[in-house]
C-alpha cells in the first residue's frame, strides 16, 4: 500500500488506541490515543492525540467504510503464506 500523501499540510498523528467518549442524537466524540509501557511493562502511559466529533450519520458512513477495509485487509492475509506453514502439513 503506498505512503499516504498530506497535500495539504495536514497534522498527522499516531494512534494505537481509540475511545468513544459519548454519543448523542447529534453527534459522536472519539478520542485517539497513543498507549506506551515503560519499565518493562510496569508503567502504562496513554497520551491523547487527538479528538474527533462527528456527526452521526458521518460516523455510521465510517463505520461501514472500516468494516469493509477491515474485511479487504483480512482477506487479503489470508491470501499470504504463512510463515510457519511447512510442506505437506496442516
Amino acid at each position: 500500500m503506498p505512503a499516504p500523501s498530506n497535500i495539504a499540510d495536514v497534522p498527522s498523528v499516531y494512534a494505537n488506541n481509540v475511545q468513544i467518549l459519548g454519543a448523542g442524537n447529534f453527534d459522536v466524540r472519539i478520542a485517539f490515543n497513543e498507549v506506551s509501557t515503560e519499565d518493562g511493562g510496569k508503567s502504562v502511559t496513554v497520551l491523547r492525540r487527538a479528538n474527533l466529533v462527528m456527526s452521526v450519520p458521518h460516523f455510521l458512513a465510517m463505520v461501514k467504510l472500516l468494516n469493509t477495509q477491515a474485511d479487504a485487509i483480512i482477506a487479503a492475509q489470508e491470501l499470504q503464506p504463512s510463515e510457519t506453514a511447512q510442506p505437506g502439513k496442516a
